[in-house]
């Protein structure tokens, strides 16, 4: 099964040159805890909750001076909508992550993948097994 089939189409984003705390007025306004990051048209990075709170918040930062970019995961790891989705829970596995970004072979956007989406689908809960297994195995 192809990545397209497990991912959420409709992604949250912010641009990169905003303050965090617009950031987390869209986190709050739309329920998410991560943002994909853009620089017009390209994914930059990922901010989540817990960048704010260990990057901002923890640091005494202000969250209207500090832009999205100082702050963000850089270079973030993402999947292709064709990429067969057992690779895609490996990958997230391997990197330790809860969500991917899912792009084109034109690179746009095309959606996210998350351990919710994938226990929702028919062979999701064994792939989500070994993604949370393997992240407990990391951490010992």
């Amino acid at each position: 099964m192809e990545a397209r089939e497990f991912m959420t189409p409709l992604v949250e984003a912010v641009l990169a040159h905003l303050p965090v705390r617009e950031a987390a007025r869209q986190m709050a306004e739309h329920n998410v805890g991560s943002l994909l990051v853009c620089d017009t048209e390209r994914l930059v990075g990922v901010i989540t909750d817990r960048d704010i709170v260990l990057r901002v918040v923890a640091r005494g930062l202000d969250a209207q001076d500090t832009k999205v970019r100082d702050v963000m995961t850089a270079k973030p790891v993402f999947c292709r909508e064709d990429d067969d989705v057992r690779d895609v829970a490996r990958t997230m596995a391997a990197k330790r992550i809860r969500r991917i970004p899912v792009m084109s072979r034109k690179n746009g956007i095309v959606g996210v993948i998350s351990l919710s989406d994938l226990a929702r689908a028919r062979e999701g809960a064994g792939l989500v097994g070994e993604v949370l297994e393997s992240a407990a195995a990391k951490r010992v």
